[in-house]
């Protein structure tokens, strides 16, 4: 298989078959993603503290989810995939407590938490 291929393969000649990285974005674009990440993460720590406070708060919830979705939609836009998809799974999870509050349990929270901890 290729993956065998590739792993068995010297390190040199895996190192020069990658590709480059390459940033291509409108540094505009990217200037306004970082502006908006900027508003949307303390809108992000607001919301899930007041939520946190009371879950049956389903339109504090509303307000957390769509800070995910925005990131979500936002961030492959300037080339920041891996924080899209984990814009989307953090949404998803926000809309299964919407929609399966027997879902929220303390330890979700906490991952909930440590999730939003994570971001940039």
């Amino acid at each position: 298989s290729l993956f065998r291929k590739l792993s068995t393969a010297p390190a040199v000649a895996r190192a020069e078959a990658a590709p480059a990285v390459v940033f291509d974005h409108d540094p505009e674009l990217v200037e306004a993603f970082l502006a908006e990440f900027a508003d949307i993460l303390p809108a992000i720590q607001r919301n899930f503290a007041t939520w946190r406070a009371n879950t049956a708060d389903t339109d504090t919830l509303k307000q957390l989810r769509r800070g995910f979705h925005t990131i979500k939609g936002s961030a492959p836009i300037v080339g920041a995939t891996a924080l899209g998809t984990f814009g989307r799974d953090l949404e998803r999870l926000t809309i299964t407590f919407h929609e399966r509050p027997d879902t929220i349990t303390p330890d979700a929270i906490k991952i909930l938490e440590q999730a939003i901890g994570m971001l940039p």
